[in-house]
């Protein structure tokens, strides 16, 4: 959303309340004087007006606050940490208001109701000192830094999944890459909502799992080789 001269262009996500619909974003009509603007609902098969006598529009948007400064913290990893990856994911709580955004060494973040969550991304080996910032419609924006050291653990292990974040409720696939020198035994899967603890004996057979609160879930599998070992990730 940009200001100028007092009139202000919307972003608008939407987010569809059908089977099979899925949201996207729209680039508003001008608005000036910060009134209150209605837009449509935008589909991804294309544009669903609303239809004259048939009540008001779909959805509204309030003016945003401005002159508001953000603040941001980080929760996972914590800082000094160090990671048995070459990857992370960031995540942390932030305030601010609506349509600030953050990003975490240049990585724009999934935002929700006061949390953040990045996609996955790579970190060099040893220290990596990552600048993490909020930033509202109107430029104001706050800062931290994380500083976690990469030492990638070579098990040959590693979980994968179909997704990063989506709108709850909200299926994920997972599958866990297991390298031909270890036998599996055994395979856990820790969905990180307070869901019931997968086990079971194929890392490729692991049931597609529903998240059906908002939030950020870290996931954790562990896999048991024949030996008794186990490798978690």
């Amino acid at each position: 959303m940009q200001y100028s001269n007092g009139c202000q262009r919307a972003l608008f996500l939407a987010v569809a309340a059908c089977s099979g619909c899925l949201a996207t974003t729209t680039r508003a009509q001008e608005i000036c004087g910060l009134q209150t603007a209605s837009f449509d609902v935008i589909f991804t098969d294309g544009f669903d007006p609303p239809t004259p006598g048939l009540g008001p529009p779909v959805s509204t948007v309030q003016p945003p606050a401005l002159g508001v400064t953000p603040a941001i913290a980080v929760t996972y990893p914590p800082s000094g940490a160090t990671i048995p990856s070459n990857k992370v994911q960031v995540s942390g709580t932030f305030t601010g208001p609506t349509g600030t955004g953050v990003s975490v060494n240049g990585v724009r973040a999934y935002v929700y109701n006061g949390t953040f969550l990045t996609p996955s991304f790579t970190l060099t080996s040893g220290m990596n000192s990552l600048p993490v910032q909020a930033t509202t419609l109107d430029g104001l924006t706050a800062t931290t830094s994380l500083s976690i050291t990469s030492a990638p653990v070579s098990t040959g292990i590693e979980l994968f999944s179909d997704a990063d974040a989506g709108y709850w409720p909200f299926g994920i696939g997972f599958s866990i890459g297991v390298p031909s020198t270890i036998t599996v035994q055994s395979v856990t899967v820790d969905f990180g909502d307070g869901s019931a603890i997968y086990t079971g004996t194929d890392p490729n057979a692991i049931p597609r799992h529903l998240f059906t609160a908002a939030g950020v879930h870290v996931v954790q599998a562990t896999v048991t080789d024949t030996a008794s070992n186990q490798y978690t990730v």
